[in-house]
């Protein structure tokens, strides 16, 4: 079995809490659920692999970017540095907390 290495290179390191962490692991995390290999002429993703306790083929990702829905136009649309750590502080408060324009259920 061939084994598939990620390595990220972040040559301006942000500090945890700031946009340009959440947005390094999203392209991480987006790199890595976009693996694909060929096996036996069978194409294996992902999605083939991962755990997906509700639904095959959709798989539970534990992640601070699903706070974004995991997508980089949330993560983009609190980028201003003001917003994104009021947003951050909303989330981490109360994991039941619903606020109708944060779109959190």
């Amino acid at each position: 079995m061939k084994e598939v290495k990620i390595y990220v290179k972040h040559y301006d390191a942000p500090n945890a809490g700031h946009y340009g962490l959440e947005r390094t692991i999203l392209d991480l995390q987006d790199a890595i659920t976009n693996i694909t290999i060929e096996r036996n002429n069978k194409t294996i993703e992902f999605k083939d692999i991962c755990f997906a306790p509700v639904d095959e083929g959709k798989c539970m990702i534990q992640s601070p970017v699903n706070w974004f829905q995991n997508k980089a136009s949330r993560l983009d649309y609190y980028k201003n540095i003001d917003d994104y750590l009021q947003y951050l502080k909303n989330c981490t408060s109360s994991p039941f907390m619903f606020r109708k324009e944060d779109y959190l259920a």
